[in-house]
Formats: C-alpha cells, structure tokens, sequence
C-alpha cells in the first residue's frame, strides 16, 4: 500500500467511529425520551392506585388490623415441646410480650397454657394466686427444671463433644451454659442490686 492508502484507512476509520458513535448517541436520547414517558405513566398509575387504596380504606373504616404493637396483641405463640430449651422458651416469651406491649398482669394468664411436661406441672402446682404472678411462675419452672445457675455450672464442666456433635453447636451450648451460670438472674433496677 502506498501512503495514501495508509492515511485513508485511519481517516475512514474515524469516520465510522464518528457515524457509530452519533447513531449510539441518538439511540440514547430516544432511550431517555421514552424512559421519560414510562415514568410518567407509572407514576399515574401509583396515584390512581393510592386513590383507590384511599377510598376503599374510607369504606372499611376500623375493619382493618391494627399494625404495631396493638396489632401485636392477639398474637399467638406456639407450646413449648419436649426438645425446648425451658430457659430459652421463657427468654423468648418475656422478648415477645415486651415487643407486643403486653401488660406484665397478662404474662402468666399468657405464659401458663404453652407451658409442657415439667414446666406445667410446676405452675400449675403454685396456688392460684402466685399462678397470677409471671415472677413466680417463672421461679417455680426454673427450679423444677433444674435451670439454677449451680445446675449451669454443672452443665457446663461436664459439656463434652461427642463424635457425632458438630463443633458449632457444641460450642453454642457452652456459650449458653456459661453465660447462664455467670448472669443467672436478670437485674431490672439498681434497688434489686443492693
């Protein structure tokens, strides 16, 4: 080739980046536009939607649930079974009836009937009185069931892994078992401390 030749394959090269890039360039303003137009329209239907949410919330008026904690209030929990943990049931419990706002009169009406096994026999062996109070319910499953911080520590020294104990898990039970024997007792206020 001679060195006109040359040139001309970069000029024309050039010349057809150049048509390239104006017809992607085009191809963009047209893909704008009509986003342009499809956000319009989406955002008319959300308004018709939002009106049309708005009257049927005006005919149903106080039929629809409550949301929040009075939403939370006729929820249900399940029973405890025999492969609960007693401690983590009642831990679970008291974190649902305090997100649910649930009065603290209400915790042992509430807690009593999920209780199983061991767990109920030692609430329902309280007086009907005490059963009305959720600190001594809670007191007469921890000592039946043996969840006494000595009966952790014993857990917890006598914890082996077994072969066909997965080392997670193990692990997991020593953390609880520690952690239950060093704070047994949940301390609310500086007056139960002194």
């Amino acid at each position: 080739m001679t060195d006109e030749g040359q040139q001309a394959m970069p000029a024309q090269t050039a010349l057809s980046l150049g048509r390239m890039i104006g017809e992607l360039a085009a191809i963009q303003r047209n893909q704008a536009e009509a986003n342009r137009q499809f956000l319009g329209a989406l955002q008319t239907q959300v308004g018709r939607q939002a009106q049309a949410l708005e009257l049927l919330a005006a005919r149903l008026g106080p039929a629809l649930p409550p949301t929040g904690p009075a939403g939370m209030a006729s929820l249900t929990l399940h029973r405890m079974t025999a492969e609960d943990d007693a401690q983590s049931f009642l831990e679970a419990f008291e974190g649902t009836a305090e997100a649910c706002g649930w009065p603290a009169e209400e915790w042992p009406v509430r807690l009593v009937p999920l209780l199983t096994g061991e767990a109920q026999t030692a609430a329902m062996g309280l007086p009907p009185a005490a059963r009305r109070d959720y600190a001594a319910v809670r007191k007469a499953v921890v000592d039946r069931l043996g969840l006494l911080p000595e009966d952790h520590r014993r857990r917890f020294r006598g914890a082996r892994l077994g072969p066909k104990d997965r080392p997670f898990a193990y692990g997991q039970r020593l953390r609880d078992a520690a952690a239950r024997w060093l704070r047994p007792t949940r301390v609310e206020t500086a007056a139960e401390v002194l």
